[in-house]
């Protein structure tokens, strides 16, 4: 996924998908790729089930932040980010080299939050 071979991203996410089922952890990738490469639709709907799933069962806010990252909304991104963290989400480990971040590395609350995981 890192090195721009989205189409071959999307390939594998799907299969794992279609033997596991829609695992929510695996969506959000799907969702981010989707929204990346002009596939928008595809990501709000992605996006619309897991919300639709966090009603129900506990869903990383942090993998919603992804999303939305990929869709350019970097607010609404950093405030699930930060839900994350107020929630002890393993992905806050990730926040210092988790490519999909560079996008939003440079705002002062995302650097914020990597003083307060200790990452900086």
């Amino acid at each position: 996924m890192y090195k721009g071979i989205y189409d071959k991203g999307i390939e594998t996410i799907a299969k794992s998908l279609a033997v596991d089922g829609a695992d929510p952890d695996l969506s959000p990738d799907l969702a981010y790729i989707n929204a990346i490469t002009g596939n928008k639709d595809e990501a709000r709907k992605i996006l619309v089930r897991l919300l639709t799933l966090a009603k129900q069962a506990p869903v990383d806010p942090g993998l919603l932040a992804l999303i939305y990252v990929g869709f350019g909304q970097h607010q609404e991104a950093l405030t699930l980010l930060e839900q994350a963290y107020r929630g002890h989400s393993s992905m806050m480990t990730w926040l210092r080299v988790d490519a999909r971040f560079d996008a939003i590395r440079q705002e002062p609350r995302f650097q914020a939050l990597m003083r307060s995981v200790g990452l900086i």
